[in-house]
């Protein structure tokens, strides 16, 4: 076993759990006041996967900065779209809080891509 082996473990089990949990609330004939999200939630739930897996392909060629602030720009935007400039204003600041934490507090080098930074 390597030291991979639990984290692994530890995964495939909380996905079991989670599934299992999930089948039982569909078959649940009880709603206790509670209603499944819509089309528009599930609209919303596609893109932000879809924003988790363009991160990781785009990171290297733009750079950590920019696609941060992509992705963050995204999935703030359609889990809560609210306003127009708060999810803007969200994702400046995680960036810069992500970069000053990992990159300068840290000194974790991140990819350059576009920006040099």
């Amino acid at each position: 076993m390597g030291p991979g082996f639990f984290p692994l473990v530890l995964a495939l089990l909380l996905g079991v759990l989670s599934l299992t949990l999930f089948l039982k609330a569909m078959h649940r004939k009880e709603t206790n006041g509670i209603e499944w999200p819509g089309r528009d939630a599930g609209v919303a739930l596609a893109l932000v996967v879809a924003a988790i897996f363009a991160y990781s392909l785009l990171l290297k060629p733009l750079g950590f900065l920019l696609t941060t602030l992509l992705f963050c720009f995204v999935v703030y935007r359609f889990s809560d779209p609210r306003g127009k400039f708060r999810p803007f204003i969200a994702s400046v600041v995680a960036t810069f809080l992500s970069f000053l934490f990992f990159r300068i507090w840290l000194g974790i080098p991140f990819p350059t891509g576009l920006l040099g930074y």
